[in-house]
């Protein structure tokens, strides 16, 4: 996850993320618009696809929580034993 939260922070950051999912919500209404000027498909066929098509959800990029370094550490270490080997690797959560 720190690989993770590093990579964003480098290549793929929020402005990325904003501009992709204006790219998916676009897609999304153009789908929908299309949708309704089909006349080959019935309209309960057509509500079922509305339906379906709510149903989508988006997961562009990385979740939420890594760009909050306070979650970020939260995860991480809830599942760490603490022992003298894991000093170090505490350490640099920390730091980051």
């Amino acid at each position: 996850m720190i690989s993770g939260a590093l990579y964003i922070k480098a290549v793929f950051g929020e402005k990325d993320r904003q501009q992709a999912n204006e790219l998916i919500t676009n897609i999304r209404q153009m789908f929908d618009e299309n949708l309704n000027k089909l006349e080959w498909i019935d309209e309960q066929s057509k509500n079922e696809a509305k339906n379906k098509l709510k149903k989508i959800t988006e997961k562009v990029g990385y979740p939420n929580f890594i760009n909050n370094k306070t979650k970020l550490n939260e995860r991480l270490v809830k599942n760490i034993e603490i022992k003298k080997e894991n000093i170090y690797f505490l350490v640099m959560l920390v730091i980051l």
